[in-house]
């Protein structure tokens, strides 16, 4: 419980440096993994990885679509 509230805590200052087509695909996946069967920890740190993912990205001045494709809901079954 404590590693997942931590997470979620880093998650959130980390939000802040996505830009705003990118928070809102990111709000949009951390939705669909919320909904997901998975136990609370599993979820942060999946969130977590997409979180670094994304940013590595943007600071590559990568599209998106590179990494997550063009439908966010089937990356998310992916995982």
């Amino acid at each position: 419980m404590l590693l997942s509230w931590r997470l979620k805590r880093i998650r959130f200052k980390q939000q802040k440096k996505l830009n705003a087509s990118n928070l809102y695909l990111y709000k949009s996946i951390t939705s669909y993994i919320q909904n997901c069967e998975l136990s609370g920890t599993e979820k942060e740190e999946i969130l977590q990885q997409v979180m670094d993912m994304m940013l590595q990205a943007q600071i590559e001045d990568k599209p998106m679509t590179l990494i997550i494709g063009n439908d966010y809901e089937k990356f998310c079954k992916s995982i």
